[in-house]
């Protein structure tokens, strides 16, 4: 019972929740703000962009890359140092290893556009770019920091 219960424990001061916050209100208006302008171009204006209903997962994913990305860049991270870094080295590896798997599907000839539509698989090609982008985020950060480290000392 113990155990269970130091999970909920909050380890962080009020700046750190305060801008937490801040993030996923921000993160929140985001995903609304793009739900919107979907619900806006496929329903009023009668236009579909992808096959099936992949705009709003990709809006969904859209406002969590924002989110992580806000987090890398105050560094408000979810998990401890070892266990953050793990994450963005897997997502870095998730992301090229897929993106060059969907290059070589595109090559080889399968379509991006069916029907002037995009297709799943270029869907999935914007989904790993995501991917990319938060891990492309993490290492400008770190060095930056790096960098501006050794002008401190």
């Amino acid at each position: 019972m113990k155990k269970f219960k130091s999970l909920f424990k909050c380890r962080l001061d009020e700046r750190q929740l305060k801008i937490r916050g801040n993030i996923y209100f921000k993160s929140f208006s985001v995903l609304s703000f793009i739900i919107i302008a979907i619900f806006f171009i496929k329903e009023i204006f009668n236009i579909d962009l992808m096959i099936g209903d992949w705009e709003y997962l990709i809006a969904l994913f859209i406002s969590i890359t924002y989110c992580f990305i806000l987090m890398i860049y105050y560094e408000i991270y979810p998990l401890t140092k070892a266990r953050y870094r793990l994450l963005f080295i897997f997502f870095g590896l998730y992301g090229f290893g897929f993106f060059g798997l969907y290059l070589f599907l595109i090559i080889n000839g399968k379509p991006l556009i069916i029907d002037n539509q995009l297709s799943v698989l270029g869907c999935e090609l914007i989904f790993t770019s995501f991917y990319i982008i938060i891990f492309i985020t993490y290492v400008i950060k770190v060095i930056y920091n790096h960098y501006h480290q050794d002008d401190d000392n």
